[in-house]
């Protein structure tokens, strides 16, 4: 080594501040995510950032060794250093890089700012730092000191790419997958009795990815219609208008609110492979008069290895706890006066510590709301799911960040992050098959 010069000592010591500063931040980091991590791929994430830390906290021993070998004896140092300090000091601050570009290009890519970036580019910079005083004052003992800087740095840099292409933009481009199917079964009446039980069932296949579903509703309705051959223009904008199909041939009178559920609670955690069944029984009254009836169901989730869902419970409803009187109305942009509701929300915890300390929080939450026609009869429930980083159960809430402006939006990049999306189906049974009397 050459004389100790007062560059030296510096760069010891802030080599000392920065392995100590990243080993404490790869293992909060790291132990968690190792720990809690959602996905295999999560923890191993965590084991290599702990093994990091591992690296930096050797690194800055190191460094405390080379300080103190450029202290004289006479005042506590000693002579020489260890052969392999110089090493573990630089091998420790391509670490800290790479931790620091690691958590920098995750938070940058993901597009939520935050306090914590000034932390990574301080890392960045300490560790840059390092490695400047580094070459230029110590003599690292290995076979070509440039070559292997040069060597470890390109290793970093692929490392970040590996774990942005791997974490960052396979997940936001892989969409789960459910199947569901709604069936009707067969009609029956019992003898005596004034109404008609009709069997409605769904089931619901998950396929080869965890899911968490934010709302998983079924409706039945039944349907009045009448076979008026040439239907005018107006009559076809009016299907428009009510958000029907528009058609030449059938007139749909009326449209009759049966009976609507929850198939599973809401923040049900599904795992791969899971099939569910849910069967239920619809009473229509004797004489039917329906030319058909519906079954729609709305299914909204996310993948579920991407977060979980926390404190997702029934916050609030529009009635008593008896549910005999109505006592409050929802905010304006959620539902009308005098509409009845249930509202679910809750918190998304990221599935590991790297994507929780470098992305903002993001709420859940379900609006489920019931309408009245003009005569105050209860219609058709609908289903209002929104993700955002506004808490959109609270009732001064005007825009939730969404890409338009409006404030029934999920942000896009929300929705790609955590795959959130909707699935419907629906079946139509004719009355026409209806194997029992309908008067």
């Amino acid at each position: 080594m050459r004389a100790p010069t007062v560059d030296q000592r510096a760069m010891c010591l802030i080599a000392t501040v920065a392995l100590g500063l990243g080993s404490v931040v790869a293992f909060w980091l790291g132990v968690y995510s190792l720990g809690n991590g959602l996905t295999y791929a999560g923890r191993l994430t965590g084991a290599l950032i702990v093994v990091a830390g591992v690296t930096m906290l050797a690194g800055s021993f190191a460094a405390v060794d080379l300080y103190r070998s450029t202290v004289p004896r006479s005042a506590g140092g000693r002579r020489p250093a260890f052969r392999a300090s110089p090493a573990l000091v630089l091998v420790g601050a391509l670490a800290v890089l790479s931790l620091g570009l690691t958590l920098l290009v995750t938070q940058v890519w993901s597009g939520d700012p935050g306090p914590a970036v000034v932390l990574w580019i301080v890392l960045i910079v300490l560790a840059l730092t390092v490695l400047t005083l580094l070459s230029a004052r110590v003599e690292i003992p290995v076979l070509s000191p440039r070559k292997f800087a040069v060597g470890l740095s390109v290793t970093a840099l692929i490392g970040v790419a590996n774990f942005a292409y791997s974490q960052i933009y396979l997940p936001a481009a892989q969409m789960p997958s459910v199947s569901v199917k709604p069936e009707f079964g067969t009609p029956s009446r019992a003898p005596g009795r004034p109404d008609v039980s009709v069997p409605v069932s769904v089931t619901v296949k998950v396929g080869p990815t965890a899911l968490v579903l934010l709302a998983a509703t079924y409706t039945v309705q039944g349907t009045v219609a009448e076979i008026r051959p040439g239907r005018d223009a107006a009559r076809l904008r009016a299907d428009l208008s009510r958000e029907r199909d528009p058609s030449a041939t059938t007139d749909v009178a009326r449209e009759e609110f049966l009976q609507a559920g929850h198939l599973l609670r809401p923040g049900t955690e599904l795992a791969p492979g899971d099939e569910t069944r849910l069967t239920e029984i619809v009473h229509l009254r004797a004489p039917v008069d329906y030319t058909s009836v519906q079954l729609s169901v709305r299914l909204y989730y996310l993948r579920g290895d991407r977060a979980k869902l926390d404190g997702y419970d029934q916050a609030e409803t529009s009635f008593d706890g008896d549910g005999v009187r109505h006592v409050r109305d929802g905010p304006d942009w959620a539902s009308e006066p005098g509409d009845d509701y249930v509202l679910f929300s809750g918190v998304l915890t990221e599935g590991n510590e790297v994507f929780r300390r470098t992305r903002n929080t993001v709420y859940a939450c379900f609006w489920w709301v019931l309408p009245r026609d003009g005569d105050g009869r209860p219609t058709a429930p609908s289903t209002n799911v929104i993700l955002s980083y506004v808490d959109p159960s609270r009732r001064d809430t005007q825009n939730f960040d969404g890409d338009d402006g409006s404030s029934t939006m999920t942000p896009r990049k929300v929705a790609n992050r955590y795959s959130a999306w909707q699935q419907t189906a629906n079946v139509v049974l004719p009355t026409s098959d209806f194997k029992v009397p309908l008067s």
